[in-house]
């Protein structure tokens, strides 16, 4: 909401890759998460939103990092 305000330049929360790679935990996290509650669960999608609405796309480069944290 700060972002979105003017209030916190995006640039300031995390870099494009820190939002990648948060992005990527998360995204690990719900498909391995099997002892994730509900609310748990909903939670980090709610995250995931988030972080999808700021980020960029990923590059060849952060895509490759990304497939390397996957591992």
């Amino acid at each position: 909401m700060t972002v979105r305000s003017g209030l916190v330049e995006k640039e300031r929360l995390f870099s494009d890759d820190e939002l990648l790679k948060l992005n990527c935990c998360v995204d690990f996290t719900l498909e391995n998460g099997k002892y994730l509650d509900y609310d748990e669960e909903q939670a980090l999608t709610r995250l995931k939103e988030k972080i999808e609405e700021i980020a960029p796309y990923p590059s060849d480069d952060q895509e490759q990092t990304l497939q390397n944290l996957s591992m």
